[in-house]
């Protein structure tokens, strides 16, 4: 009869000891239930970070894609001005290098001239020396 009372007791350690474990064990349920709905959240949460990135994404690529389209116009306004001024002065360095021939031909033209008169006037100062 003691052996069997003994065991009783140790039953009911037991019983008391799993009692406590299933309220752990319960206690735990809750909280892994209470992560996996934080976890459900930040999942949502990251799932709108996501859609908010690719929307951030492809407005920062429709901006580049403007930018990057203004700047081919401004270069080509650029580029096209450079061409005009380009063309003007090339204009110009014509204009200056048909005015220096023009320069060249009559400056020999008139020494020349001065030639031919310091040439008579040397045989009239010198009537001697030709002879």
């Amino acid at each position: 009869d003691e052996r069997i009372g003994a065991l009783d007791e140790r039953v009911g350690v037991m019983d008391e000891r799993i009692g406590a474990l299933d309220q752990h064990v319960g206690a735990l349920a809750q909280h892994v239930g209470a992560l996996d709905e934080r976890i459900g959240a930040v999942d949502q949460h990251i799932e709108g970070l996501e859609g908010r990135l690719v929307d951030v994404e492809t407005g920062l690529r429709q901006h580049i894609d403007r930018v990057s389209a203004d700047d081919r116009r401004w270069f080509g306004v650029l580029a096209e001005g450079l061409q005009t001024k380009v063309e003007l002065v090339a204009e110009g360095v014509t204009m200056v290098d048909q005015k220096l021939d023009r320069h060249r031909v009559e400056t020999a033209d008139e020494i020349g001239k001065l030639d031919r008169r310091m040439t008579r006037l040397s045989a009239r100062i010198h009537p001697r020396r030709r002879r």
